[in-house]
């Protein structure tokens, strides 16, 4: 090799960042996913079609996602952001 010549080194990916990638691209297809079906759910409510099953429905999916979203609990008291999750969780009920 001459000098000023670059030389590319193939670095070979470990197993915990291919898992860490794909684990990453679930997460952001599943948020993806779940947008959508919230909406389909929040359109069949509006237009009324199977209203009673979608809305409740669309009550379960968002009260999982306001106690994994608004984990108060787990939150120092001390820490200022535990009023903020606390008043969040509280109005999103």
């Amino acid at each position: 090799m001459g000098y000023g010549m670059l030389q590319i080194h193939l670095v070979r990916t470990s197993t915990s960042s291919t898992l860490t990638g794909h684990v990453l691209g679930f997460l952001f297809l599943n948020c993806i996913f779940m947008s959508h079906f919230g909406l389909a759910l929040c359109t069949m409510v509006a237009i009324g079609f199977k209203a009673k099953w979608s809305a409740t429905f669309l009550v379960i999916l968002l009260g999982l996602f306001n106690v994994f979203a608004n984990d108060w609990w787990n939150v120092h008291s001390a820490h200022p952001q535990h009023n903020f999750l606390k008043y969040d969780f509280f109005q999103a009920l």
